[in-house]
């Protein structure tokens, strides 16, 4: 029978009326006890729903071409679409931000090693460090170089440091470089000289690009309390070391100056921190040259060619003549030895040889000491006199002339003499100077000018060729005859030139800049990606800097050093940049570190100041996704030689431990926060977070943007806490009282506190190292799956800030006994899955193709949580061989598999029927491959 048709009898109609009747008080009735919990909670205690919070999200602003900068203000709307309500979802900025037309050109990176060494990447963001695109499935790259397993290691950064000096201009021959260096902070036992010789290698500058490299052997280099001497051997068949030039040479050495560069040999990247200690006090070059063929000749007669025999003094020598000997090479420093090295040609060896040549010559009394020119020459020392030098040669037919007196200063004392003698006064003692001049052969006492460039030498003995003829017939004439032999013509079969000269000492501590203007030696850091004259920086050009010594190896004290290479930005603009990291990429039991900002003036790293030049740092030192928002100081500079010029340059550093800071997946410039601005919206548009590339447009867009852009998911966003959540929250708060004593109390205050966190396990008594730890705590968290900008998104992880923040929270709420070195908030030990079996395909099925198709199966079986935040990632379970063969087994693509093995990925020989996990904080999670292969 139907109630509503009349066809009840009456008791039973009365009793269904009464029923019905009834229903509103009932329903008030079975609804009294929430009403009371809510009156109780919400009325008596206080209890208010938390609102709902808004999600944020970064976008990047272009301008148009040629626009100038724009401030982006809050009253700007952005649209995401619509909501499942078809309203506007609308955001706006949360801050105001200038956007210019700043771009990222150039990511660089060192780190300092704890093992010595110092790594570079060229390219930071690629895989390698020299540009290998990053694998698509984990494009993240550490900022400051760290590898991951499997990575390649980074190659030793190429570190040095390098000498500039006119004196290292060493066209030809056999060339020896000496150079010495004060150092201050040499320990004996480690800075050897063996230790330093193996440490470099030396290349120089050439007229094609480096010479070299060499090597400076042991017995070359020497080691006091203060100094290191050592020395290089170029030998005669190496090129002409010639001035810098910046395009062959692939540095930026300024050019007009020959280069020494010692840089880190292969194999010696350990001594970069031990040699970083030392400091130059001073520096010191000589060089010695000798079998220097390439000379300019001239006489009297005109060119002589030094490639062929050449009359020195002409067919007929006479007092007077003479040879001019061309080096600009050598005359052009300041010499300490110079010398000629003449190969006669059919001359007297002796002087009893010269004696019977001249023989019966009225005028061989003038022969009596020999033939003699005199020699003058200037350096960069000013004119130099020597005074008479014998020519006659050695018996091997060749002279040595030295041009330079042993007694340390240039000129003979000899020849002060005669000048002192002559200048006395009397008339003998000026015809004594006279006669003494003649007889050794000096000309005369008009002052020197010798010409520049150029050794002269001016024969001063009469070699008798004008008497020969007339003497020679009055010889034949007389009774009995006295036949005359010819007279000496000298003849030169080759010429080479032999010097030793020096630079400096060249303080480099001086506090007066004068000692560093015009200095003769310039020193030179080699770094990692540019170089940089040293010691300019004492003369108040960068006031910023600490005075003192010169570092002998570019500074780098920091463990790791993010460049940002920047264009289309000068001194005094702003600058909104954001880091979008990995979450969870940073380890989490590194000590937190704090990220120093700074930026490259004058070759020297200025460090920003909080608040007038670093105004934003939402990034909490690289540990979370942010922006950081900087305006350039007036000293920012572009004319660089650290690292390449052109470009604005910020450097991110942190002092130690470089793996507290997340890995990152892009730099972007001009980044602007925004938020969402309720219009009434769907609530569930909170739900989740807003996907990347939702957000392209303004509402009004300015006239100069050219497009927007959101390149990653929302953050941050949460719904109002519904009345079941905010029963649950209070009910909590009363059992634990905002203390943590209890296990329970430790997982619900962080669950309460930190929204981004979606499972908490607390396991008592367990540390780092042991399960069984009295008066430990840990903290195992897992991150909220909502959130889907992780890059590993089958490991999630909460990031080391939140962990950071989640352990200062448990600590203020703790009891005496739990402690900053007892309690460890971590995340889970992920344990990877892996099977490896053979499949046989059904018909029409290609093995090649449906392989990715069975893998991406398994990952869903294996990691669901991955793929559907609805579902959980929870502790404990267990995955069972036979299960995943009959779930393989069940794809449509699949006849049947054999040879079916269960292990984990770290140890893949370990077959098992059953895997679970073998530690409270472990989850087992699948591996990114599977190893299926097709049987045959």
């Amino acid at each position: 029978m139907d109630s509503d048709t009349g066809d009840l009898p009456p008791h039973l109609a009365l009793l269904i009326a009464s029923l019905k009747v009834a229903r509103h008080p009932r329903a008030l009735l079975n609804d009294f006890t929430r009403r009371h919990l809510d009156f109780q909670m919400q009325t008596v205690l206080g209890f208010t729903p938390q609102p709902a919070r808004p999600d944020h999200a970064h976008l990047l602003v272009q301008l148009k071409k040629g626009a100038t900068a724009l401030e982006i203000g809050t009253d700007l709307r952005l649209s995401a679409g619509k909501d499942a309500s078809q309203r506007e979802l609308l955001y706006r900025p949360v801050r105001p931000a200038v956007i210019n037309q700043a771009r990222v050109v150039s990511l660089c990176a060192t780190r300092r090693a704890p093992d010595g060494h110092l790594y570079f990447a060229p390219i930071a963001d690629s895989a390698n460090g020299l540009g290998e695109k990053l694998p698509a499935e984990q494009p993240a790259w550490h900022p400051f170089g760290l590898r991951r397993p499997g990575q390649t290691a980074l190659p030793d950064a190429p570190v040095g440091f390098a000498m500039a000096a006119a004196v290292l201009r060493l066209a030809s021959g056999l060339r020896k470089i000496s150079l010495g260096l004060g150092l201050d902070g040499i320990d004996p036992e480690m800075h050897s000289a063996a230790t330093l010789a193996g440490a470099f290698e030396i290349h120089l500058s050439g007229a094609k690009g480096w010479i070299g490299p060499f090597t400076i052997a042991s017995a070359d280099s020497s080691v006091t309390a203060n100094s290191w001497t050592f020395s290089v051997l170029v030998p005669a068949d190496q090129p002409a070391i010639v001035d810098a030039s910046p395009a062959l040479l692939q540095q930026d050495f300024p050019a007009g100056l020959p280069i020494i560069r010692l840089q880190l040999r292969e194999g010696a990247g350990q001594w970069f921190t031990p040699l970083s200690g030392l400091r130059v006090s001073q520096a010191k070059i000589s060089v010695e040259a000798s079998g220097i063929g390439n000379l300019t000749l001239e006489g009297d007669f005109g060119t002589l060619d030094p490639k062929k025999a050449f009359l020195p003094f002409g067919p007929q020598p006479a007092p007077g003549a003479r040879l001019y000997v061309g080096s600009p090479e050598a005359l052009g420093k300041r010499l300490t030895r110079l010398s000629l090295q003449l190969a006669w040609q059919g001359a007297p060896n002796t002087q009893t040889a010269l004696t019977d040549l001249y023989a019966h010559y009225s005028g061989q009394g003038g022969l009596a000491y020999g033939v003699s020119a005199q020699a003058e020459w200037s350096d960069a020392g000013g004119s130099n006199p020597v005074g008479p030098v014998a020519l006659l040669p050695a018996p091997g037919g060749r002279v040595d002339l030295n041009l330079i007196g042993n007694t340390g200063k240039r000129g003979y004392r000899e020849h002060t003499a005669y000048g002192a003698l002559a200048r006395s006064g009397s008339a003998y003692a000026r015809k004594q100077a006279l006669y003494l001049k003649r007889r050794r052969g000096l000309a005369s006492d008009a002052p020197s000018s010798p010409r520049a460039g150029f050794i002269t030498l001016t024969l001063t003995t009469d070699l008798l060729h004008g008497a020969w003829r007339s003497e020679a017939i009055a010889g034949l004439l007389a009774k009995p005859p006295t036949p005359l032999k010819e007279p000496w013509t000298p003849k030169v079969s080759a010429i080479s030139l032999a010097y030793t000269a020096e630079a400096g000492p060249t303080r480099l501590d001086e506090d007066s800049p004068a000692s560093f203007t015009g200095a003769e030696i310039e020193f030179f850091h080699v770094d990692a990606f540019g170089v940089s004259r040293e010691h300019l920086w004492l003369s108040g050009k960068r006031p910023w800097m600490p005075q003192g010594s010169v570092p002998l190896m570019p500074p780098h004290r920091e463990a790791g050093e993010l460049f940002i290479g920047l264009a289309g930005l000068a001194a005094g603009d702003p600058l909104s940049l954001l880091f979008q990291v990995a979450d969870g990429s940073a380890d989490p039991q590194a000590e937190a570190q704090t990220v120093s900002w700074s930026v490259l003036a004058d070759n020297a790293w200025r460090a920003l100041v909080p608040g007038s030049e670093l105004t934003l740092d939402s990034t909490r030192s690289l540990r979370n996704s942010g922006i950081v928002s900087v305006v350039l100081p007036d000293e920012t500079t572009t004319d660089n030689t650290r690292l390449p010029a052109g470009l604005v340059w910020l450097r991110a550093a942190v002092p130690a431990a470089p793996e507290a800071v997340c890995q990152l997946l892009g730099v972007h410039p001009n980044a602007v926060e925004v938020a969402f601005e309720d219009h009434a919206n769907a609530a569930s548009h909170l739900a989740s977070a807003l996907p990347a590339g939702s957000i392209t447009r303004c509402l009004a867009p300015p006239a100069s943007v050219k497009a927007i852009s959101q390149p990653y998911a929302s953050f941050g966003g949460a719904l109002q806490e519904d009345a079941s959540a905010l029963a649950r929250r209070a009910a909590e708060r009363l059992r634990h009282r905002g203390r943590a004593i209890t296990r329970r109390d430790f997982e619900h205050l962080v669950l309460q506190a930190f929204p981004a966190v979606d499972r908490v396990k607390c396991i008592p008594h367990a540390s780092a190292t042991s399960w069984l730890a009295p008066g430990h705590t840990m903290l195992v968290v897992v991150p909220d799956l909502r959130q889907r900008n992780a890059v590993d998104p089958l490991q999630p992880r909460v990031d080391l800030d939140t962990l950071e923040q989640i352990k200062a929270f448990i600590l203020a709420r703790t009891p005496m006994g739990l402690d900053a070195s007892t309690l460890n908030v971590r995340n889970p030990a992920y344990r990877a899955v892996q099977v490896d079996f053979k499949v046989v395909m059904r018909q029409g099925f290609a093995f090649s193709y449906y392989r990715q198709n069975i893998n991406q199966a398994l990952l869903q079986a294996l990691s669901p949580w991955a793929f559907d935040a609805t579902r959980p990632l929870d502790f404990g379970g267990r995955v069972l061989r036979s299960a995943l063969v009959d779930f393989v087994e069940s794809l449509p693509w699949v006849d049947y598999v054999t040879d079916f093995r269960l292990s984990l990925a770290a140890t893949p020989a370990d077959d098992r029927p059953e895997l679970a996990p073998d530690a409270p904080d472990a989850i087992l999670v699948s591996a990114p491959q599977h190893l299926i292969a097709e049987l045959t």
